[in-house]
């Protein structure tokens, strides 16, 4: 499965952070940002890094913007610039839009813009956040040690009424099902043949580096 693309617009302390634990995940990351300090910041922690003012159209589409599977819009000092940018992205069909959010009013602006997916840095820790950007599928996370983590992961179609053993999920691929949300059930520690089905959510134990290789 190719990697994913994603951008990261906006290199203050949350985009930077986002970008550079995303990067480590294996991911292909583009940072941006119109400020240069804060590109020349990021030359040496990521790839691919570019100066660009994003609240205008032309300069995204010379980016080829619409190529990335995820755009993360960490501006918000900025309101009407975060805002235009969002509205852009949108308007140039990216497929998943994340706009971080100064506050509630600015939060609600965004969503009703169409930004797939509203965040408030103040109120949830950025690696948390990052983890989440990798999927859809991926409803949270929590760091038990660096590189090791806890994932409450939504499944997708595609792994209904297939049973764990086939999908990998067990200790041999690294990760490890603790349990199962089935409704208003749960079942701790399943059995291999346990299948899945619609609606279920997971609580995944494993490193990181299995997590993100799942194709969720």
């Amino acid at each position: 499965m190719p990697k994913q693309q994603i951008a990261v617009i906006g290199l203050g302390r949350f985009g930077s952070s986002a970008a550079i634990q995303l990067a480590s995940l294996g991911y292909d990351v583009l940072g941006v940002d119109k400020n240069e300090d804060l590109v020349e910041n990021m030359s040496d922690e990521l790839t691919h890094v570019v100066r660009a003012d994003t609240a205008n159209e032309g300069a995204l589409e010379e980016l080829g913007i619409r190529n990335f599977d995820v755009v993360v819009v960490g501006i918000s000092s900025d309101v009407q610039s975060s805002i235009v940018t969002t509205l852009i992205l949108k308007h140039l069909d990216v497929p998943y839009v994340i706009a971080k959010a100064r506050d509630e009013l600015h939060g609600e602006i965004l969503d009703r813009i169409g930004a797939d997916k509203v965040v408030y840095p103040e109120h949830e820790a950025g690696l948390r956040i990052s983890h989440t950007f990798i999927s859809h599928a991926i409803l949270d996370y929590v760091e038990v040690v660096p590189g090791y983590g806890v994932s409450k992961i939504r499944v997708p179609d595609r792994f209904v009424g297939r049973s764990l053993q086939v999908l990998g999920l067990d200790e041999e691929s690294g990760l490890r099902v603790l349990m199962i949300g089935r409704n208003k059930s749960v079942i701790f520690d399943p059995s291999p043949g346990e299948r899945l089905q619609d609606g279920d959510v997971l609580m995944l134990v494993g490193e990181d580096r299995y997590l993100s290789e799942m194709e969720l």
